[in-house]
């Protein structure tokens, strides 16, 4: 029965550190998700007030480019 338990308790350790890896990689693809969310939505606004002008994402990068 000890050794038992000892393998269970080395079984529950093994897969502690598993579910931890697990755990940080879901969190940063949640991060990941929500920064290309705000991307995106930085990218309508600005594409939104851009038409206003009368401008487009082409028409800013290539005035960027000349300097």
């Amino acid at each position: 029965e000890i050794l038992r338990c000892l393998v269970g308790s080395e079984m529950c350790i093994r897969d502690r550190a598993s579910c931890a890896e697990r755990r940080s990689l879901r969190n940063f693809a949640r991060a990941l998700v929500i920064c290309l969310l705000v991307l995106l939505i930085f990218m309508v606004i600005t594409g939104i007030l851009l038409a206003r002008e009368g401008l487009s994402f082409a028409d800013v990068f290539l005035r960027w480019l000349a300097g």
